[in-house]
């Protein structure tokens, strides 16, 4: 019997890893009538990342950090596993550019040095003047 930290249950397999294969095993078990829980790791990632952004200001405290901590994976896994396309450095800056920011109201073409409320309910990043 294991632990689940997510749900706070005992149930009796634990499967780590939302991926095709993880998915695949909690069905399988179910379908068998065993209970399981999975867990994805790299959203538990996204979202301390999310949450230490949002305390530097670079975020929008408002932002649904736990919708954004699920994008991303999820949409590495359609372009690996559906468009058979590579994750790479480019593919995921494109990522946080067209989606994560401007999902959390952050407008990406500007600095990231100070959310504040915009108009029409939007945030963007605002850079202060410097004094040189």
């Amino acid at each position: 019997m294991t632990h689940s930290e997510s749900t706070g249950t005992h149930v009796p397999v634990l499967i780590v890893g939302g991926g095709p294969t993880g998915l695949a095993a909690a069905i399988e078990l179910a379908a068998h009538g065993v209970a399981s829980t999975v867990i994805e790791p790299r959203v538990a990632v996204n979202r301390l990342f999310l949450r230490r952004a949002i305390e530097r200001g670079e975020v929008p405290a408002d932002c649904d950090v736990e919708a954004l901590a699920v994008v991303a994976p999820a949409m590495a896994a359609f372009r690996l596993l559906i468009q058979k396309q590579p994750i790479d450095a480019e593919y995921l800056l494109s990522l946080i550019d067209g989606v994560l920011l401007p999902a959390a109201g952050v407008d990406p073409g500007r600095p990231l040095a100070e959310v504040r409320p915009g108009s029409h309910g939007k945030h963007r990043a605002v850079m202060e003047p410097t004094a040189d």
